[in-house]
């Protein structure tokens, strides 16, 4: 090989290294925006435990259930664990219940009959929602009375060519203002659609748009109710001109500001369910089309509180 074809094969190698770094320092500095979305370190934390996990199996396969295992203080903690299932349902890992590997827990529902690992496994190739989030209620190992819990899903493929999903989730889950975000997100996406017939999946109990205080609603332009944020008994009613405890008109707002802007943010003050005292809570909206009919779908949930508070 003569010195000039080497050097420009040198050349274009260094190319191809220098590219390859930048790229991955792009594809971080992407992540490390995504985490900043968050309000809790908690959840930050979760997610990028998740994501270093699923990077590990997409490498190692089930080799990497070992590294899992010999580490728990990273993997397996107080605050959360990882698990891994194959996209038939099958529990390929789970170190708080053993016994679920080598089950199909596809059906599986939790205490207020979702089917969770479903919701987990399209969680976690949803566009709207980054990190594949799923709430529900879980029975903690060796616990009684289930309690909340909120986990994030990674979908990777391993080295043998099967396609898994990597997830972890804390109990008692901080209420992060991005998790009404991304389940408006999708409900918009849904609308979209299909139309008048998501409003019906949008009102399931069972369903992905409504978890713990966050209810997933759709008003049209004026306001007037499709899906109502609290009373859907009663029928369709107008809630422009609804006022809080402040007598501020919150959804009058979300009306007015949609005018001119895609989504937008408005406090609403109400009581709290468990002691007398109140609540801000933030409204989180957007716009949508349903069958070319414009309409707003918001949610309501906790604003982050202060550290004093805590």
């Amino acid at each position: 090989m003569g010195i000039g074809n080497f050097r420009r094969i040198a050349r274009f190698s260094l190319t191809l290294m220098v590219v390859g770094v930048f790229s991955a320092m792009g594809a971080e500095s992407s992540f490390e925006q995504e985490l900043a979305q968050y309000d809790y370190r908690d959840t930050r934390k979760l997610v990028r435990t998740v994501r270093d996990a699923a990077d590990l199996i997409e490498e190692k396969g089930t080799n990497a259930f070992c590294k899992f295992r010999t580490d728990p203080d990273r993997w397996n903690n107080e605050l959360f664990y990882v698990y891994v299932y194959a996209r038939d349902g099958e529990c390929l890992f789970h170190p708080a219940m053993p016994a679920f590997e080598g089950k199909n827990l596809l059906n599986v529902t939790d205490a207020e009959g979702k089917k969770t690992l479903q919701m987990a496994l399209n969680a976690a190739t949803d566009p709207d929602s980054p990190h594949g989030w799923v709430h529900y209620f879980w029975h903690p190992a060796g616990g009684f009375n289930p309690i909340a819990k909120s986990s994030c899903h990674f979908s990777v493929t391993m080295p043998d060519g099967r396609e898994v999903v990597i997830g972890g989730g804390m109990e008692s889950p901080p209420e992060e203002r991005m998790f009404a975000k991304f389940t408006v997100d999708s409900a918009v996406r849904l609308l979209a659609t299909k139309g008048a017939a998501a409003l019906d999946e949008i009102r399931k109990p069972d369903g992905k748009y409504r978890f713990r205080d966050v209810k997933v609603f759709v008003l049209d332009a004026e306001g007037n109710t499709l899906v109502d944020p609290a009373l859907e008994a009663i029928g369709p009613r107008n809630l422009a001109s609804y006022e809080d405890a402040a007598g501020h008109k919150p959804f009058g707002e979300l009306v007015r500001k949609l005018q001119e802007a895609d989504s937008c943010w408005e406090v609403i003050l109400t009581k709290n369910r468990y002691e007398r005292i109140m609540d801000k809570r933030g409204i989180y909206a957007r716009k949508g089309l349903m069958e070319d009919t414009p309409v707003i779908v918001g949610a309501a949930t906790a604003l982050p509180k202060p550290i004093w508070s805590k």
